[in-house]
């Protein structure tokens, strides 16, 4: 379970980041 949990953390943070880096490009 923590596993999961700190994976779908990690998704999240990377997909902001993502989406953070598009705006700035945009």
């Amino acid at each position: 379970m923590s596993v999961k949990t700190e994976n779908a953390e990690l998704v999240t943070i990377l997909a902001c980041i993502s989406l953070c880096r598009l705006n700035l490009l945009a």
